[in-house]
């Protein structure tokens, strides 16, 4: 076992210096990884800008617009339209039109006035899961800074909105 190691280590050293003494070769091998150490590092990032997304607004009360007005402000989001109801939701996320859905129930605002915890549903398109998983983080610091100003304004102690993260098509994760 060890002396057919020693003859592998040996073949690959011969192979390596054999690659050394030829001047093509070595521009093969340094070369690319330094031009894609520098394309690469200033070209790649994974910051997200213009997610399109959807709305489905059953509230028209200060709440909803607020926090509606919130997801039109930031640079990572794209509003591509207002629909009218769950089945264009879901024709807009299966045609890869949107990769968010924002469904704000009536209730919204009258539940926050109340002091009452309101929902709203945000639904992804996940068949990219990295580029599912950036979009849900900065929904979430979208909704979180409502929270908190909604909290200071209203002098309320838990959080008025809560997102419940779930998967649509694959309940398990798995």
């Amino acid at each position: 076992m060890r002396a057919s190691l020693l003859r592998i280590f040996a073949l690959a050293i011969k192979e390596l210096l054999a690659l050394l003494r030829d001047p093509a070769s070595r521009a093969v091998l340094i070369v690319p990884p330094i031009v894609q150490l520098i394309v690469f590092g200033y070209a790649a990032t994974f910051d997200l800008k213009n997610i399109p997304y959807v709305v489905y607004n059953q509230d028209t009360g200060a709440a909803s617009r607020e926090l509606l007005a919130r997801f039109a402000g930031s640079p990572n989001f794209h509003l591509q339209a207002a629909v009218n109801g769950q089945g264009a939701i879901a024709r807009w996320i299966d045609h890869e039109s949107a990769l968010l859905a924002i469904d704000i129930g009536p209730e919204f605002t009258s539940d926050l006035e109340s002091g009452r915890t309101a929902h709203i549903q945000l639904i992804f398109d996940g068949r990219d899961s990295n580029t599912a998983g950036l979009a849900n983080g900065y929904a979430q610091a979208i909704v979180g800074a409502f929270n908190r100003n909604w909290m200071e304004d209203h002098g309320m102690r838990g959080p008025p909105a809560v997102l419940v993260e779930r998967a649509w098509f694959n309940p398990n994760l798995e």
